[in-house]
């Protein structure tokens, strides 16, 4: 597959825009592609693969995980995801990955969490960005 200068692909849609490269995670808004070498973009690549890996650990312990595929736009919870019980230890196994990446202690089950309009836990792609969030208010703060 030939990429655009600039474009890199990160395990999530890469779309062509006039404005340049951007890319989406779960149908989520759509940003701009950070270039190669930008903390950002690093950040991005390490989270999704902290996430799958932490999928596939799930994975080897909780039935539930067995449903969840490792793609951004991938139901994380509820109907074809994980059940509660599943989800409790999915989250566990990924603060512990964060912590162990960005050394950073993150508490992803939060009423910063359940308070929103839309889960972060429904995709896999909704999780990355909420991780996103929290390691950068973690890291300022």
């Amino acid at each position: 597959m030939k990429r655009a200068r600039g474009e890199v692909v990160i395990g999530v849609r890469l779309e062509r825009r006039s404005a340049g490269p951007a890319y989406s995670i779960a149908g989520c808004a759509r940003r701009p592609l950070p270039s190669r070498g930008h903390p950002e973009y690093i950040r991005v690549v390490d989270i999704l693969n902290a996430l799958f890996s932490a999928l596939d650990e799930a994975q080897q312990s909780v039935p539930s995980a067995a449903n969840v595929d490792r793609r951004p736009d991938a139901v994380l919870f509820g109907e074809g995801g994980l059940d509660s019980m599943g989800l409790v230890q999915f989250i566990v196994i990924v603060e512990e990955r964060l912590e162990e990446l960005y050394d950073v202690e993150v508490r992803l089950a939060s009423d910063k969490a359940m308070s929103r309009r839309r889960s972060p836990f429904a995709t896999v792609g909704a999780l990355a960005e909420f991780v996103q969030e929290c390691v950068d208010e973690a890291r300022s703060g």
